[in-house]
């Protein structure tokens, strides 16, 4: 039965592929030295394999995760990637169809992300949970240690269920694509001004790359894009188009990352969790900006307030 309805090419190895290349090495070694009848005796030792049928793709990825949890030890920030690949397929697609030359760095892929539309894939998984949620901390360790020890994982994520909606990984990716192409024309290199001296020098926080490859950055951000959305549809609307407007002004600095650049500094100073300062310090500036403030040097401020 299993030779007649499963091709080759349709089986995965989930765990086994040492002993899987050993066979194949042996079987190798056969043919260079024409011992073809070593070869018959070898392919007729019996071996066991455990094989699951019409699995789910997050089912079988947490299975992947389970299997080598007693080998090397993966980061956290792997095990994201690796249990959103549905995902990054679908990303790829909405890119394609918008004609968005996207890149998306992994820890197996890695790539440049220095150029528009290049990003590190789990900086956009974090950012697009933030979105869904409208929580700009995301606990990575929570979200999958704890719920694979739970074993709740498999129940939540295992079935049919995706944790967004197409319509909003469609806003999401319109949201992102276009925040980065006009990054990229108005902020492509950092910003410079003149120390006391007349020397030249560069303003932190103040390029494209600086904000497009922060992940807390991006998740303060995008949570607050999402509680803004699902609180009142029409104003999103409204506040989002104004948002991009503004980038488009004719202004060297229309978002004001001068101010914003020396803001973070001096939060870096003092923080003892840089990220989540940066995530907490992004989601409240953009809720004054959903709550009407037009000023991006007040936006700023208020991100510094309790």
């Amino acid at each position: 039965m299993i030779n007649k309805n499963i091709k080759s090419e349709d089986l995965s190895i989930l765990d086994g592929l040492q002993r899987t290349y050993c066979i194949l090495n042996v079987i190798e070694d056969f043919e260079k030295g024409s011992k073809y009848n070593e070869i018959k005796v070898f392919n007729k030792k019996r071996i066991r394999a455990e094989l699951w049928y019409d699995i789910n793709i997050t089912a079988l990825l947490y299975k992947i995760l389970v299997l080598n949890t007693g080998q090397v030890r993966m980061s956290i920030r792997h095990q994201l990637e690796i249990l959103n690949i549905p995902l990054r397929k679908k990303i790829i697609e909405i890119g394609k169809q918008k004609n968005v030359r996207l890149k998306l760095s992994t820890y197996k892929d890695q790539k440049s992300t220095k150029d528009v539309y290049e990003y590190r894939f789990v900086d956009i998984v974090e950012a697009l949970t933030a979105f869904i949620t409208g929580d700009p901390i995301i606990d990575k360790t929570n979200e999958v240690v704890k719920e694979l020890e739970r074993m709740k994982f498999v129940e939540d994520h295992s079935k049919a269920k995706k944790l967004y909606s197409d319509e909003e990984l469609e806003e999401f990716t319109n949201v992102l694509f276009k925040l980065d192409h006009n990054l990229w024309e108005k902020y492509k290199e950092k910003m410079k001004e003149e120390d006391i001296d007349g020397n030249e020098i560069e303003i932190k926080w103040t390029s494209r790359n600086e904000f497009i490859n922060s992940a807390p950055i991006l998740s303060g951000l995008f949570a607050s894009f999402g509680k803004a959305l699902r609180k009142n549809q029409t104003n999103y609307l409204e506040r989002k188009n104004k948002f991009f407007d503004v980038l488009n002004i004719e202004s060297e600095d229309p978002l004001q990352f001068k101010l914003l650049g020396q803001i973070i500094e001096e939060e870096k100073k003092t923080s003892k969790k840089f990220g989540n300062t940066v995530r907490k310090f992004f989601f409240k500036a953009f809720n004054e900006y959903f709550g009407g403030e037009n000023d991006f040097q007040e936006i700023w401020k208020a991100g510094t307030e309790l």
